[in-house]
């Protein structure tokens, strides 16, 4: 074959300008190409409001009990909140293959169940987005000598002043640990004072706890009224009382 080639010189490029033709068809006509590529992100987004509330609130009422109904839900791959100043916004991501119409489905099914939400709240939306159009354009990584916590209020700051941009619409944060705080008791000093380990979870199930008090109307709009009680900080819950059975208050 090759010696053939190699005797008829022009047989040999009427093939190669054939292959060339044939290699330029296909990629102007049967491959898609595009500068920018769609990539669409199997999710479902539920979106809910809490009139008035502050974030901490939001993220109390609203974000964990949801996140709580939804944690063991098949077909759900990630879970991505986010709590603002009377909203919540979370992100329900899917796995590969999961029928997003049935997934939607079931998470209204699960949020309707839940009987705690504060009556400030409205209904949840909740859909399935278009994500055809989302595109991924920049990545910030925040290193630095910093507790966690600082880290995290740091990355929260930056998002915040992104999300304020008229040309950036999503941010996605991650790598971070959810915020907790333990609190370690001491059993000789609890039987010292008399007190069991249940006298000192309802003490601060009492004392740390954020109700609302309804709404009160004004000429300009409603005000919400609520106690604020919730504790956030170490100090916070430095300063809860426990009630000894004698009657001493002990902090």
């Amino acid at each position: 074959m090759i010696r053939w080639f190699a005797k008829n010189d022009i047989a040999s490029n009427l093939l190669l300008v054939a292959i060339v033709l044939a290699g330029l068809y296909t990629a102007f006509n049967k491959i898609s190409l595009e500068v920018e590529p769609s990539h669409e992100i199997g999710e479902v987004e539920i979106n809910m409001r809490f009139r008035g509330a502050s974030p901490q609130d939001v993220q109390e009422h609203i974000v964990k009990p949801i996140e709580r109904t939804l944690r063991d839900l098949p077909g759900v791959k990630l879970i991505d909140s986010k709590a603002r100043t009377g909203s919540a916004n979370i992100d329900v991501e899917a796995e590969e293959g999961v029928d997003l119409r049935e997934l939607r489905d079931e998470v209204e099914t699960r949020i309707g169940a839940i009987n705690t939400f504060p009556g400030e709240t409205e209904r949840p939306e909740v859909h399935i987005p278009n994500t055809s159009n989302w595109r991924e354009v920049l990545t910030v990584a925040i290193t630095g000598e910093l507790s966690e916590t600082e880290l995290y209020k740091t990355a929260r700051r930056i998002e915040n002043e992104l999300l304020n941009l008229p040309e950036i619409s999503r941010t996605d944060m991650r790598g971070n640990q959810p915020l907790e705080i333990s609190i370690e008791a001491d059993d000789q000093k609890l039987s010292d004072y008399g007190l069991s380990f249940e006298d000192l979870v309802g003490a601060v199930r009492r004392s740390s706890l954020a109700l609302s008090a309804g709404s009160l109307r004004t000429p300009v709009g409603s005000i919400m009224i609520r106690t604020d009680g919730q504790a956030y900080t170490q100090d916070d819950f430095a300063k809860i009382v426990v009630t000894a059975g004698d009657g001493a208050q002990i902090r």
